[in-house]
């Protein structure tokens, strides 16, 4: 048996407040999985069994903890009034100080906040407890943002899905840097979510409205190649093989030329697969290959949600719970995803560095703003199926498009 830890000065004598301070330490040390009452007790120099006196399970404590830890941040006036943020934090400038007022608290906590991750993939109170701090951040955001669709901006978005999103860039940034997925300052990853969050919160005037565009997703793919082969046929028929132009063929299917090229390289190879079609065989599928990402152009919203709808249904599985408990709780599967991160992080890094180089961006980071982006395609997908987004894939896809247009089409004033 060990012996009873030596009480040091400033050591709160409340029996309560020593479980919570022994409790703090242990999940700051071990991770939510290795932390128990037991252990906690332990910790606190206190006999077997005191824990359960004060406390039902470690998800109590962990989550008053948590409260106790953003009593520092202005919290429960986001709570109480989901108009806080819009009267608070009316210029850009505003909202940096505000954000920066909510993260400097939480970045003096990363073994709690760590912990509060790893128990929302393994323990259902925790999901809830997590996910009602997500939708208090959303209820703000989409009070906002409904306030800038009545002027007229932001048209065609949906405000709850766009403004659910907006809680999932912000939240999951913050615990990815906890878990040293993102690793930067407060201050670095504060600006970088500002750059993300202030083009949807403070439009510009000449910023874009949503488009209709019809959905190309995964599993549409048949249908839209139909319809594209369809009107190849009746245009090669109309005008001949030299005559017939792919901005035709793209205009009578009524999808874009873009998409033309998301399945077709040039007109060649769509008249070869109508004669395959005709033999009655079948053209092979392109796959999605690593180069996807440095292709796309981001200055149009239908390339980044044929895109997205293509995230969204990779994502659509319920393995994922199963992938990231596994990835934040195995040293070895958690470099596995750092190294994910990293590579579908170079492409974006590259991007934002050519758009950097034309003047835009000053000051931003482009690795984080990388990380932050992945993290947001990857958990807006990935939430949706754990019930936080409620809605279809290819809304999620079309409101995300939107999120990421806007961050690469903003040009602060001044």
């Amino acid at each position: 048996m060990g012996r009873k830890p030596r009480q040091t000065q400033g050591w709160d004598t409340n029996t309560k407040d020593r479980l919570l301070n022994a409790a703090f330490k242990e999940f700051d040390e071990k991770g939510y999985y290795l932390t128990n009452g037991d252990t906690i007790t332990k910790r606190a120099g206190l006999g077997h069994g005191t824990f359960y006196i004060y406390f039902k399970s470690k998800n109590e404590v962990l989550m008053e903890l948590l409260r106790r830890s953003t009593n520092a941040i202005p919290y429960v006036a986001y709570r109480n009034d989901p108009q806080y943020l819009m009267r608070h934090a009316g210029t850009p400038s505003q909202f940096e100080a505000v954000l920066m007022e909510m993260v400097n608290p939480l970045a003096e906590i990363p073994g709690l906040i760590k912990a509060l991750f790893q128990g929302m993939l393994q323990d259902q109170e925790i999901i809830n407890f997590g996910m009602q701090i997500g939708r208090d951040l959303a209820r703000m955001f989409r009070e906002i943002i409904r306030e800038r669709q009545k002027r007229g901006w932001l048209k065609g978005c949906d405000a709850r899905i766009l403004s659910e999103i907006m809680a999932v860039c912000l939240s999951t940034s913050i615990l990815l840097t906890a878990a040293r997925i993102i690793t930067c300052s407060p201050e670095v990853l504060v600006h970088n979510l500002c750059a993300m969050l202030t083009p949807v919160l403070f439009p510009d005037g000449h910023a874009a409205t949503a488009a209709r565009l019809r959905k190309a997703g995964l599993g549409n793919d048949k249908k839209v190649r139909r319809e594209i082969l369809k009107a190849a046929q009746n245009e090669f028929i109309a005008h001949g093989y030299f005559d017939t132009k792919i901005a035709h063929i793209m205009q009578s299917s009524g999808y874009s030329r873009r998409t033309f090229y998301h399945y077709y390289k040039s007109k060649d190879e769509i008249l070869k697969a109508l004669f395959f079609n005709m033999l009655g065989g079948l053209y092979p599928q392109s796959t999605v290959q690593y180069g996807f990402i440095e292709a796309i152009d981001v200055a149009s919203i239908e390339e980044w949600v044929r895109l997205l709808d293509q995230v969204m249904q990779t994502f659509d599985t319920p393995i994922n719970w199963a992938f990231l408990q596994g990835f934040f709780n195995n040293p070895d599967l958690q470099r596995v995803y750092n190294d994910i991160f990293a590579f579908y992080s170079e492409p974006i890094i590259k991007k934002i560095s050519a758009v950097q180089a034309q003047g835009q961006f000053p000051g931003l980071d482009p690795e984080v703003a990388a990380y932050i982006i992945v993290a947001t395609v990857s958990y807006t997908a990935f939430l949706r199926t754990a019930g936080f987004l409620e809605g279809s894939m290819h809304k999620c896809a079309l409101n995300l498009g939107w999120f990421l247009f806007y961050f690469f089409s903003h040009r602060p004033s001044g």
